[in-house]
């Protein structure tokens, strides 16, 4: 027999089972607040990550079911003096900001950032993972019950007033099991597909530098480059350091802040993602004429990410693109096309080679960040015209075909974090039964 129904009036839970009700968080915590930051500039304040103690921001918790550590550690002084409150073992926390909704627990004794609320439950009233997991289901629809106009944004009153579904305990205990063995189930897959992805991604990697290195003829003779992390390379290449490859000096971008609207797109770090590929955003920047001319792009330029954590990443650009201009943190390599072809520089980028020079630079420095007289000196690999053509044709079409399979898994990760999702959903609204 299906299950007698009856409707909350909270839209984003619907209909739950007539012997359900609903509840206000307010009324199931024993206590909430949120985190603070100290003081950035007082050295003081902060710590190595392995003194001191945890402080946990969104970085730290997002996609996470449990909180362990944190990127950064405050000192007990900046727990002293700026009056933090210090978060124990099972406490929820919730994003408030940037990723909004988020939820995870923590696991350790730590203190949090002004953007996380720490929720301590009342364990006679209710088994805590069945709220995160009623969080979780409500996530998708934080945006329609949050405040804010350009960012959703929550905040603590908001969340004290957020409705839940709610059942006996023993029921609630029930369901938290149930959703864990399915997530285990799913986890998996998630992981296998995940696993795929990354060998995709290292046959990609070790594809290009092969080919960037010794080209198409795999029984041409080899000669030692000269240089540690490229080793040996087709004997009819040659070594340039960039800079001689350059027809003009390398180029800063603009140190403006981009507008809503304008004449050109203003391609800021931020959208280069992590293979290489210009983003498509919904909230592109754009300069004026007068501001972008300086910055203008031509077909062909090279934009290289000189900090952040794209550092080191390359976007090739073309007109087809429409007008666009660049911020301050990317560099602009303009090359003759005598000696290299743009699109050719792009695959070298994308080589292990090319890790391996970054990685010497990051381990000379404390931070991940590579100037333009870096760049100057990157020693590339450099065949000649007719043979980087053919290069890029070959790796066009390979590089093409490896890029559809990984969005293949990409698109199963994400056919199984949606049934996950709605998996959830059901089982914390009643309409999934358990047994």
């Amino acid at each position: 027999m299906s299950r007698i129904m009856k409707q909350t009036n909270v839209p984003w839970i619907g209909e739950i089972p007539v012997n359900w009700t609903t509840v206000r968080l307010k009324n199931i915590i024993v206590n909430i607040s949120s985190g603070h930051t100290p003081l950035s500039s007082n050295e003081k304040y902060y710590c190595d990550i392995e003194d001191g103690m945890p402080w946990v921001t969104i970085g730290d918790m997002s996609d996470k079911e449990y909180v362990y550590n944190s990127s950064k550690h405050i000192t007990n002084l900046a727990v002293l003096e700026c009056n933090l409150n210090v978060y124990e073992p099972g406490t929820i926390l919730y994003a408030m900001y940037a990723s909004v909704g988020e939820v995870s627990e923590l696991m350790v004794n730590a203190t949090l950032n002004q953007a996380i609320l720490g929720i301590v439950f009342d364990n006679e009233l209710v088994n805590r993972n069945y709220v995160k997991y009623a969080l979780k289901a409500y996530k998708p629809f934080v945006k329609s019950e949050s405040n804010g106009t350009t960012q959703f944004n929550l905040n603590l009153q908001k969340t004290i007033n957020l409705v839940i579904p709610y059942c006996s305990l023993m029921q609630q205990n029930k369901i938290v099991d149930a959703i864990r063995k399915k997530e285990t189930k799913i986890s998996t897959l998630i992981a296998n597909e995940e696993k795929q992805i990354e060998k995709l991604k290292a046959y990609k990697q070790a594809l290009i530098s092969e080919v960037v290195t010794k080209g198409l003829d795999p029984n041409v003779p080899m000669k030692d480059s000269g240089v540690e992390w490229i080793g040996k390379i087709n004997c009819n290449y040659s070594l340039y350091k960039l800079k001689y490859l350059l027809s003009e000096p390398l180029l800063y971008g603009a140190n403006v802040i981009g507008l809503k609207n304008g004449d050109f797109r203003f391609i800021r770090i931020t959208d280069i993602s992590l293979d290489n590929k210009l983003k498509s955003n919904n909230d592109n920047q754009y300069l004026n004429a007068i501001d972008a001319e300086p910055f203008i792009l031509k077909d062909g330029d090279v934009l290289f990410a000189r900090s952040g954590a794209t550092c080191g990443k390359s976007f090739v650009y073309y007109d087809n693109y429409g007008p666009s201009c660049f911020a301050g943190y990317l560099i602009r390599a303009r090359f003759k096309r005598n000696l290299v072809i743009p699109k050719y520089v792009g695959y070298f980028s994308m080589s292990s080679i090319y890790d391996l020079w970054k990685n010497q630079i990051f381990i000379q420095s404390t931070i991940q960040n590579i100037s333009a007289n870096k760049y100057a000196y990157l020693d590339m690999v450099v065949p000649s015209i007719e043979e980087q053509h053919e290069i890029v044709i070959y790796l066009d079409k390979k590089v093409t075909l490896l890029d559809k399979m990984i969005k293949c898994h990409l698109n199963k990760i994400e056919k199984l974090k949606a049934y996950r999702q709605a998996m959830i959903y059901e089982y914390v609204t009643g309409k999934r039964k358990v047994y």
